[in-house]
């Protein structure tokens, strides 16, 4: 093995030799000598290779074509070792090898699947990136090897493979992604496998990465959603699992795999809400739940999450074995789970061996025997098991028979259609019967004779198989005798005449040889059977039978004679078929057949025996460690085994030997006895549990079980009598943080104290709940201003500078302390003040107290290691004391630095030791909350790569797959500065910074938008150091490998230096020149010669070849306020870039024009074409930057001025101004030639400008303002054109980037809209300039945008689009445009473009029905309903335009356009019938005749009614003709003679007569009409029963990314929910097989719901995008909304939802407490509410408030949650989405927020907001009872929350939201225009109240009729004037106009206009007082202040419910 043995072995002769043995007989020899070979490679690779490619060929194809498991393992071996012994050589054959192994890994045996998977190791760590394309099936096989509980070989291999795969490959992150679950697969086996697997298992969990927690949740959710989305259809799945098609009925199913396509509820008709979540249940709300019947759920429940578990299939037949044995007492209340069971089961059959079939179906049968017929709704998928193959398997086909028997017991001989299969199976296992007994024929002719009512149509198949049995040469004589009963049975029951004559003479023939007498006997009584059913029929036959009995010796048959004369006497009176019961009936026990006792629901229960169970929970004190768990679980077998419940003591066999369902079972078994004990034996039990909790020694599952316990106990309303303090100290214990929080916050509600502050917020920070950590310091703050603060908070809320201050403050008061002294240089650590730190080291180690020493050596470590400092990290190693957690890691970095790579890996593996037991609490628990751990994990497992990456110098392709595999894990990590950190200390071991400057400059802008400038700052110096280092290395030689770039940036370098050198020989410069190998020194601030260190950065930055360091650089200067700076900078070095490619800002076009050439220069080889672009890309950057940086100064600067003018201070003269020489002069031509001066403190603009000074007195001005008014007056007159210039060089020089595009248009767009608000229309150098630009810019953006940013860009165009249509070069710039973006572009703002359908510009009209043509052509399901609602519009031109596309749609896809056209108009029919539609019109027509003075206006309304009541259709419309039909008809002619004469008073008087009619029909409706609960579609819209499997899709459902659900049906009944507008459920059947609901609205014009919801759509996107709201998951919940017709629509119904104003009514029902309790309170201290002051309105709230608890929806949300960690992550996301849609609503102005219009989700506690038509603050401008509040945040919304209310999570989301929406509001305000100025859905709210007086005018000239007295403002009694206000204002009547382009774009509207400015108001922070711009977070705390104010609320609508 020696390399110079090597040499003499790689000679011909001996290679030769060697080869030949590769074929002993010896295994063993073959792996060594292939082993010997493989080292030749390298050696003799000539003489080597050719014969070792073909012995790879040989193996493969071996491995292939192999039988034998044993010839596989073989082979593989031999791959195994030729992969390991020559690695370079095989790289090239890896994925071929790869290709053969990976189909074989889940086809063979554990041992074999273990050699394969190591092989797969191998091939990973030498092929790295060419198993890339194979990783996802590679993926589904190791899971199922981690899954695999027979072999443990197998996980460990699969975890191996796993290791290499992630490191080699780059397999990281996505994994968890795919599959969610591998985080806890991985976490127990790091529990409970054995040492070596264990840490695998932890090398796994680091290879894989950090996940970010919020990706991983999202992943989890995401994953358990796909799971559960077809809820519904879980039978019809199982079936088609079990059944012969399973290929085929999957496939169909697979069409429409993953999550649903929306919100809607997708679930089965009889489906319903599942309220028990393991053992909880869920809508108990606190009050006893624990029963009989409640037990056996529960084991039900526990038993069949076992049957669902793939990895506990050994343990799946003791399970059916204990839902039988649990049956046999109980079948009536155990037989309404058949329904879930029967399915699971046939799951868990179908995953069992084909052997145990036969135990599955004989369980069945027997399940479904003791259930009887209440099992008949379940019974369906049993049927599907009849086609299975049963042929040889006589167990299973007598099982399958007694299936039948059962079965037919059951269904009591309704068997159906089943009848045919059933007659089937029987045949044919008669039929395969073979055997000499025939026993499975006997047993099917027993099921023949229990189907035997049912026979009558199969006769035909029946009776011919029968008789064929009836041959004793063929048949033993049982089987015979068997088939005579069966015969007997069947003639009995049916009619059997047909076949009388081939069934007799075979009974005369079997007569004639049957051998004894009982077989004669039982011939002749066959016989007399047939005799009864034939009668006259039979006495042919009797003269044969006659003489064979006389042959046979038959003298006298008694039963034969008896029946004969009977039968000629005409008395044989055929009898009816005695019952024959199912073999499986026999044994089974009814319940009170041995049990006397019942508990209070009636569920038999059983005796207890205290004395056992005392036994059981006394607690031994000499149990050790490891004993605590044994004492547990025989603890929990004895609850079990004495429980009363017969449920649960079915569950004992398996529970003694499951701990899984021993633990699941425990809380119902503990229970379960603690009712049946006195208080004594309860007392004693839980000093018992006291007892144990108290050992220090006692494991975290037994705490955790009795935190269980106690937390199940108090849902149950049976509070464990166990102190607060002491359950949350277990909670502590075991690192079950959100109980431990659940009981803390209780402990501080009792008594608030010191400590328990700090818990609080350390539980909170430890459950990455910062916003509430933060927000419970706050609170506690303005609870008690005079608190005294302690440094603990702020360390635990890891605000360093705080406690820094506070340490300091503490060591002047009270003196230095150890402690004090520590807490200091931990904060300066986490403050990366090394400075500061390392002076004080300096004088901590030249003291004498080793104490502060020693406990400092940690920080000290880690500073060092970070400075890069080797010498002090060993010196600070040294101190470490040896309990220090972390030294075994630094020790193994030492190690790593002295290249000493076995004591290294030694160190790593004991450091993995360490942190395995704090992994396994932690991540049990939850991902978030082991993250930390996850993350020490992956810094283990990048050491050890970092030890591969340095001993693999030689092999560049290895080391650059540990690279790309580091690049992929960052990208999936959280953005945590600290990780970050230390993740690029540790890569720079092995990678030095400059060559990996994207990952640092990733780093380096996290620190600056976290705000961490020091750490950036620290960053930045580390990577100019470094670069100059590199730069001077290859410079001296000291690297020789140097590219011509890398030479070209050298020289450059040296260059730049020499001329700093030349003009300026500081000190500084000095420092500059010896910098190498001086760390920090160069760039470290010089105070001695007042240079600051900022300057020392300026200088250095000018000497980097990197532009993406540059611009990085500048950032930050921007960040930090150094603005003028900064803008200098970037446009000195845009200067410099520009020139060295050639760009002149002047003339970008040509640059553009020349970049072709360019592109083939590189091509030739002329410039480095990668650098180019890089540059170039790069230079793009900076323009966008110079223009983004000019907006805000322009904006800052206006801002300024506006602040001083108003304050008195005035400005100067005409100095702005500055001439566009000076500017030029100034910075447009500067490059780094010219820092020189600047170098040297010299501004160069104040040199060139001298003189300019700011304006009036800059004191009162912030550093930001005086740089922004300098840059904004240096930059002149020509800024706009500057900001243009700069947008437009970006897009030239990266013609793709969106951004870039996105910004020029809209900076063109609102030039435009400055010019036409200042002149009130533009000229056409302004459409040339600006418009035309813009439209182009957002055509381009649009085209490369991704999905979710296009809808900005597309309002805006068509805003440009539809305000400048009448110039043809706007028209034509979009026409151009519209080839240039996908179709699918229009699809989300299909509404804005229908609402200008009928605009008046010909040209843009017909583009805009060209447009909608292509869309519906393409998309027809997206905008056909749509199209339908503007064809039905009153407008005519709106109706003709939308037909006319309809029209040509129909040509094209008639199927569809005709289904869209019933479907709509039949939905419409059902949301109104005749006699609301006629009360609603009346209602309106009224006020247009009477109020508004308006005949035509009430003809118009009135006319349709008319025309439908002369054509009905459906049965009710023709009731109602029938009824009112006349009336009606003269109604109608009185108001057409009216039209007819001359107006008068004779004519005033048939108006009249009209009326008359009117107000009687209005009267007598009401009467005669009663809606009922449902509806049946047969009576009002018949034509929706014909529907079936349309073409249209669900609607609501379209997405074009998914497969399409059609309509399938719809169901015969809709539900009318008793509400005020009466909706309707209506319940449609997809395509896919699940049931869509909805709720079909009338009353109600949806479109602007369908708005709200498009800006809801844009919002989230908006929140996705930003890293802070993404990694809170903020969103708000929305729901499809299709609008049917002006006045109707469909909304999809939101699934698991409840309304506050529900749960609170649930609540309090539960606990006997009124509903309006508040109010009664209120109503006790005021009586006479409404006519109080608004000062006692106020005391009677507080009143109210003050003497009622409100904790109602607190309490609800505890109690529905099954346990504390879903119960804290609910209470989470009700608190950031109730934040969320409170600012989203306040931007809206969304009002009526009562307690109905707000829902709670079940299952996420996520708010969900309906009834979106209350917008733009209408009901804050209500002249009565108007809305004072900007949200609803009443004190009920507010105690749900964290303790510290509304000062946590809720205000930091809304915080969060404001400032995303703020930053966006240009997208925003793109919708809100649109939205606002959109006629036909906001046109009520742009009313001008202005027409009151001409209103009240017109009221007084007209009267209404002496009949009309109910009500003078309507013609019902029932609408009151606060009703009919609310109707015209949502209804179609009182349109008023303003000045428009006839089209309906309202932009000359005050109010329109009024309400867009409110809107930007609130997005820029002047929505308080437009002469003051508030920040954030004190604009969120002014609507906090009003939305909580009691003045307002207490003036709000009662039925607002403020007291809630």
């Amino acid at each position: 093995s020696t390399n110079n043995f090597g040499f003499h072995m790689g000679k011909a002769q001996n290679i030769q030799a060697l080869f030949l043995m590769l074929n002993d007989a010896v295994f063993e020899v073959r792996l060594r000598v292939l082993a010997v070979i493989g080292r030749l490679v390298s050696i003799s690779p000539a003489l080597v290779m050719p014969s070792l490619r073909r012995m790879v060929v040989q193996l493969l194809t071996e491995l292939e074509f192999a039988r034998s498991s044993s010839e596989r393992e073989e082979c593989i071996q031999l791959l195994m070792v030729l992969v390991c012994s020559a690695e370079s050589w095989v790289r090239p054959y890896v994925g071929d090898i790869f290709r053969t192994i990976l189909p074989r890994i889940d086809d063979g045996s554990p041992q074999l699947a273990s050699k394969l998977l190591d092989t797969v190791a191998a091939l990973a760590r030498v092929g790295g990136s060419e198993l890339v394309p194979h990783l996802d099936k590679l993926l589904a096989c190791i899971m199922h090897a981690l899954s695999d509980q027979s072999s443990a070989p197998k996980r460990m291999s699969a975890l191996k493979a796993l290791n290499n795969c992630a490191s080699h490959c780059g397999l990281v992150i996505s994994p968890y992604i795919k599959y969610p679950q591998l985080f806890t697969i991985l976490a127990d086996l790091v529990k409970t496998e054995s040492s070596d697997v264990s840490l695998e298992a932890m090398r796994a969990i680091g290879a894989l990465g950090a996940i970010d927690p919020h990706q991983y949740k999202a992943a989890s959710s995401k994953g358990s959603s796909a799971g559960t989305s077809a809820g519904g259809t879980v039978a019809t799945t199982d079936k088609a699992a079990l059944s012969g098609k399973k290929g085929a009925k999957r496939g169909k199913r697979g069409r429409h795999a993953g999550p649903p396509p929306n919100v809607m509820t997708v679930l089965s008709s009889d489906e319903h809400r599942d309220a028990l979540v393991g053992d909880i249940v869920t809508d108990s709300y606190g009050r006893e739940f624990s029963c009989g019947k409640y037990y056996i759920r529960v084991s039900i429940d526990a038993l069949l999450n076992i049957l669902n578990d793939p990895a506990e299939t050994l343990s799946h037949q003791q399970v059916v074995q204990v839902l039988v044995t649990m049956f046999r007492p109980l079948p009536d209340y155990c037989a309404p789970f058949m329904g879930r069971i029967v399915p699971v089961v046939l799951r868990a059959m179908e995953m069992a061996p084909p052997s145990q079939a036969d135990f599955y179906v004989d369980k069945l049968g027997r399940l479904v025997c003791m259930s009887r017929q209440l099992s008949r709704p379940y019974l369906e998928p049993l049927f599907e098991l009849f086609d299975l193959e049963a042929s040889g398997n006589e167990q299973l086909q007598s099982a399958l028979v007694g299936l039948v028997e059962v079965l037919a017991e059951a269904l009591s001989g309704d068997l159906g259609s089943h009848i045919s299969t059933m007659v089937s199976f029987l045949m044919s296992v008669i039929g395969r019967d073979t055997t000499e007994s025939r026993q499975v024929t006997d047993r099917t002719l027993h099921a023949l004779r229990i189907l035997s009512p049912s026979l009558e149509g199969y006769l035909f198949l029946v009776m011919p198989r029968l008789v064929s049995l009836l041959d004793l040469t063929i048949t033993p004589i049982n089987v015979t005798e068997s088939t005579l009963g069966c015969i007997s049975s069947i003639v009995t029951a049916v009619n059997c005449n047909s076949f009388a004559s081939r069934i007799i003479p075979k009974l005369i023939q079997l007569l004639q040889c049957s051998p004894t007498r009982q077989l004669q006997t039982l011939v002749i009584d066959t016989l007399c059977t047939l005799m009864e059913q034939l009668q006259d029929e039979f006495t042919l036959f009797m003269p044969m039978i006659s003489s064979t009995m006389k042959k046979r010796g038959i003298i006298d048959h008694a039963k034969y004679a008896e029946y004969s004369r009977l039968l000629f006497s005409g008395r044989l009176i055929p009898k009816e078929a005695p019952r024959v019961p199912p073999f499986l009936s026999g044994g089974i026990i009814q319940a009170d057949a041995w049990l006397g006792l019942t508990s209070s629901d009636g569920v038999p229960k059983l005796s207890m025996d205290t004395t056992v169970l005392r036994r059981a929970w006394a607690v031994d004190q000499s149990l050790s460690k490891g004993e605590w768990a044994g004492w547990l679980t025989k603890f929990s077998n004895e609850l079990v085994r004495q429980s009363s419940s017969p449920a649960l003591r079915a569950c004992l066999p398996l529970a003694s030997k499951h701990p899984k369902l021993n633990k699941e079972l425990f809380n119902a078994a503990f229970v379960s006895c603690w009712t049946e004990l006195s208080v004594q034996y309860q007392q004693e039990i839980v000093s018992s549990l006291q007892e144990v909790a108290s050992k220090p020694d006692v494991p975290p599952d037994v705490l955790h079980t009795i935190l269980n316990l106690a937390g199940y106990m108090e849902r149950d309303e049976k509070q464990i009598q166990i102190d607060l303090r002491l359950l949350g100290e277990y909670a502590d214990r075991c690192h079950a943080l959100a109980k431990e929080l659940h009981y803390k916050e209780t402990e501080w509600m009792l008594e608030k104290s010191y400590a328990t502050i700090e818990k609080l917020i350390e539980l909170n920070q430890n459950l990455d709940l910062h916003d509430s950590a933060v927000g419970m310091l706050n609170h506690m703050r303005s609870e008690q201003p005079d608190i005294r603060e302690s440094v603990e908070w702020y360390r635990r809320l890891q605000r360093w500078d705080d406690a820094l201050a506070i340490y300091q403050r503490q060591e002047v008061e009270e003196g230095p302390s150890y402690d004090n002294t520590n807490g200091q240089l931990r904060c300066m650590f986490e403050m990366s003040d090394w400075d500061t730190l390392l002076s004080a080291y300096k004088i901590i180690w030249r003291g004498s107290d080793h104490q502060l020493q020693m406990a400092s050596a940690n920080i000290g470590m880690s500073m060092a290691w970070t400075l890069g400092d080797i010498e002090s990290m060993e010196f600070y190693m040294s101190k470490l004391p040896n309990n220090c957690k972390e030294k075994s890691f630094c020790t193994a970095l030492l190690s790593v630095y002295h290249n000493k790579w076995d004591e290294a890996k030694e160190h790593i593996t004991k450091a993995r030791e360490e942190i395995r037991e704090d992994l396994v609490s932690r991540a049990t628990e939850s991902y978030s909350r082991g993250h930390q751990l996850v993350f020490n994990c992956q810094m283990l497992t990048e050491l050890e790569e970092v030890i591969i990456y340095k001993t693999l110098p030689d092999d560049p392709k290895r080391q650059g797959s540990i690279l790309n595999t580091w690049r992929q894990r960052l990208k999936g990590m959280q953005q945590n500065i600290g990780m970050w950190q230390k993740l690029l200390r540790l890569r720079s071991m092995v990678l030095r910074p400059i060559l990996d400057l994207d990952t640092w400059i990733k780093y380096v802008n996290m620190c600056r938008k976290s705000e961490q400038m020091t750490i950036a700052r620290q960053a930045i110096v580390q990577l100019l150091q470094d670069e100059a280092n590199y730069l001077e290395e290859m410079h001296c030689g000291d690297i020789q490998l140097q590219p011509a770039k890398v030479r070209f940036q050298v020289h450059e370098y040296v260059r730049l230096k020499t001329l700093m050198m030349q003009e300026d020989d500081d000190e500084h410069l000095q420092q500059l020149q010896h910098s190498h190998g001086r760390g920090l020194g160069y760039l470290t601030a010089d105070k001695s010669n007042g240079m600051s260190v900022n300057s020392s950065l300026d200088r250095a930055i000018r000497l980097s070849q990197q532009p993406a360091l540059v611009y990085m650089y500048l950032k930050y200067k921007w960040a930090i306020g150094e603005r003028k700076g900064a803008f200098q900078m970037i446009e000195m070095f845009a200067n410099d870039y520009s020139s060295k490619v050639g760009f002149d800002l002047r003339n970008p076009d040509a640059f553009a024009d020349n970049i072709d050439a360019r592109a083939l220069d590189s091509h030739n080889g002329h410039v480095d074409a990668a650098d180019d672009a890089r540059t170039i890309h790069l230079l793009s950057r900076f323009y966008f930057k110079h223009a983004e940086w000019l907006v805000n100064i322009q904006q800052t600067a206006k801002m300024a001025q506006e602040a001083r003018a108003k304050a008195g201070l005035g400005t100067s003269d005409g100095s702005y101004s500055l001439r566009q020489g000076n500017r030029t002069s100034a910075g447009a031509h500067r490059s780094r030639h010219d820092s020189v001066l600047a170098d040297s403190g010299v501004d160069v603009t104040t040199a060139v400008t001298p003189g300019l000074v700011l304006p009036g007195d800059t004191t009162i001005m912030s550093q930001k303002e005086q740089d922004a008014e300098y840059l904004y007056k240096l930059q002149g007159d020509r800024i706009e054109e500057s900001i243009l210039e700069s947008y437009r060089a970006a897009t030239v020089l990266d013609r793709k980037w969106y951004k870039a595009w996105h910004s020029l248009a809209l900076q063109h767009y609102v030039e435009t809209q400055k010019y036409d608000e200042k002149h009130s229309s533009v000229t056409a150098d302004i459409i040339e300039r600006h418009v035309v630009p813009a439209v182009h810019g957002f055509f381009r953006a649009i085209q490369m945008s991704k999905n979710d940013t296009t809808l900005q860009d597309t309002l805006r165009l068509l805003t440009a689009w539809f305000n400048y249509s009448q110039h043809e070069s706007v028209a034509q710039a979009v026409r151009d445009g519209f080839s240039s973006v996908s179709i699918r572009t229009w699809l989300q703002v299909i509404p804005q473009i229908l609402a200008r359908i009928h605009i008046k510009a010909e040209g843009t009209s017909r583009l805009i029905k060209q447009l909608l043509v292509e869309v519906g052509k393409s998309h027809p399901h997206a905008i056909l309903f749509s199209l339908y609602v503007a064809a039905r519009s009153d407008h005519s031109k709106r109706s003709q335009a939308a037909k006319d596309v309809l029209a040509k749609l129909h040509d094209l896809l008639p199927e569809v356009v005709q289904e869209t056209e019933v479907v709509s108009r039949e939905l419409i029919r059902i949301t109104l019938l005749f006699p609301e539609m006629w009360q609603e019109a009346l209602d309106y027509a009224y006020r247009a005749y009477f109020i508004q003075n308006d005949p035509e206006e009430m003809v118009r309304i009135l006319r349709p009614l008319h025309e439908q009541a002369r054509k009905p259709v459906t049965l009710w419309e023709r009731h109602f003709v029938q009824v009112f039909g006349t009336e009606l008809a003269v109604a109608e002619e009185h108001v057409r003679r009216y039209f007819a004469r001359v107006p008068g008073p004779n004519t005033d008087a048939i108006m009249q007569q009209a009326w008359e009619l009117y107000f009687n029909l209005c009267n007598r409706i009401p009467k005669w009409f009663v809606l009922q609960k449902s509806l049946s579609l047969k009576d009002t819209a018949p034509m929706l029963l014909q529907c079936h499997d349309m073409h249209l899709a669900m609607p609501g459902t379209y997405n074009p990314d998914r497969e399409i659900v059609h309509i399938g049906s719809f169901n015969p009944v809709v539900t009318v929910y008793p509400s005020k507008q009466r909706p309707r459920h209506v319940r449609i059947t997809g395509s896919d097989g699940n049931v869509y609901g909805y709720v079909l609205k009338g009353h109600e014009d949806l479109r602007q719901d369908e708005r709200a919801m498009q800006l809801f759509g844009l919002i989230n996107s908006l929140l996705t995008r930003d890293s802070e709201t993404a990694r809170r998951s903020l969103a708000i919940e929305r729901f499809p909304v299709i609008p049917l017709s002006s006045n109707s629509g469909l909304i999809g119904f939101y699934p698991g939802c409840e309304s506050l104003n529900d749960i609170v009514k649930g609540h309090r029902e539960m606990h006997d407490i009124p509903l309006s309790l508040e109010q009664r309170h209120a109503l006790q201290f005021a009586p006479n509410w409404e006519t109080l002051t608004v000062s006692q309105k106020v005391e009677a709230f507080d009143y109210a408030l003050s003497n009622t608890p409100g904790n109602d929806l607190q309490r609800a949300l505890w109690y529905t949650s099954p346990n504390a960690e879903t119960w804290l992550e609910r209470r989470t996301n009700y608190t950031r989405s109730l934040a969320v849609m409170s600012i989203s609503g306040y931007i809206l102005g969304l009002g009526d927020r009562h307690p109905k219009n707000i829902l709670l989700h079940g299952s996420t506690g996520k708010i969900v907001h309906i009834d979106l038509g209350d917008c733009f603050e209408l009901a804050a401008q209500r002249e009565e009872l108007p809305e004072k509040v900007p949200f609803r945040l009443t004190r009920m919304l507010t105690m749900s929350m964290e303790i510290s209310k509304i000062e946590g999570t809720f205000k930091f989301t809304a915080n969060h939201t404001m400032r995303v929406l703020r930053a966006n509001r240009d997208s925003l305000m793109a919708l809100l225009e649109a939205f606002v100025f959109d006629p036909l859905a906001s046109w009520q709210y742009i009313q001008d109240s202005d027409n009151s007086d001409n209103t009240a005018m017109a009221a007084n000239r007209r009267r209404p009729p002496a009949n009309a007295n109910a009500n003078a403002n309507g013609p019902s009694n029932h609408i009151n004037q606060e009703q009919l206000a609310r109707r015209s204002a949502a209804g179609r009547t009182s349109r008023v106009h303003y000045d428009s382009d006839d089209d309906g774009w309202l932009v000359g509207n005050p109010k329109a206009r009024a309400i867009v400015k409110r809107i930007h108001d609130k997005l820029v922070g002047t929505d308080f007082d437009p002469n003051k711009q508030l920040g954030v977070a004190d604009q969120v705390d002014h609507l906090i202040q009003q939305a909580t104010s009691s003045d307002n609320l207490a003036g709000l609508y009662i039925g607002w419910v403020p007291l809630w």
